[in-house]
């Protein structure tokens, strides 16, 4: 198994210069910085790159005190339906990315609009732009260490393990999922609540501004 996890100040670089490094060309010209805020979100969330690239916008409230991002069981690699709260900066992303999706069913559209894009996508934006993330200090990474990277740095700010584990939807173990049925709704906010504080924070020291 791979062990990668960015440090806080490659996680601070990319941040602060993800819109830049992960544009690419689409039609007429211009240039667009889509996967940049799919790769922000899933730092944000924790969550697997085909899980958001398969989502529809019937899944994602954004609205009210309680924004929440629901994952059926289909989407999901342990079969399990999943809910993620989001915190502002979360939802500030899907508000972004709902916008390039230009009124598509579909969070991460293809082209069409029609279909979910391939989640191969997504990897392959980030491999094409391996070089361009080496130039600001971010050595090379996969997608799957942005989950990783989000795990590692929950443990660090002191969330519990069984909070953090919830936020990834991993399966708890054999009894304890048995009797076990409480969602600790709340207690994941607050803690997604605080990982994204602590992203702004390290890109504000990347950039030199102030939080």
């Amino acid at each position: 198994p791979r062990e990668r996890t960015l440090t806080d100040d490659e996680v601070g670089k990319l941040l602060a210069n993800l819109e830049d490094v992960m544009r690419h060309q689409t039609g007429e010209g211009k240039r667009s910085p889509r996967i940049a805020h799919v790769l922000r979100l899933l730092l944000l969330t924790g969550q697997r790159r085909g899980e958001l690239a398969l989502s529809r916008w019937s899944d994602v409230t954004l609205t009210g005190t309680a924004p929440v991002w629901w994952i059926p069981g289909e989407h999901s690699k342990t079969g399990a339906e999943h809910r993620v709260p989001l915190s502002p900066a979360a939802v500030h992303e899907f508000e972004t990315l709902q916008k390039y999706a230009n009124g598509s069913a579909y969070v991460l559209p293809r082209e069409d609009g029609k279909t979910a894009a391939d989640p191969k996508l997504i990897t392959r934006s980030v491999a094409r732009n391996s070089k361009r993330l080496a130039a600001i200090g971010v050595e090379s990474f996969t997608v799957h260490d942005l989950r990783r990277t989000c795990r590692t740095g929950l443990a660090r700010l002191g969330v519990a393990h069984d909070i953090a584990e919830r936020i990834l939807n991993h399966k708890l173990p054999a009894m304890r999922a048995v009797y076990d049925r409480h969602e600790p709704l709340e207690e994941m906010r607050e803690a997604l609540n605080k990982w994204a504080k602590h992203l702004t924070e390290l890109e504000s020291a990347s950039t030199g501004k102030a939080t």
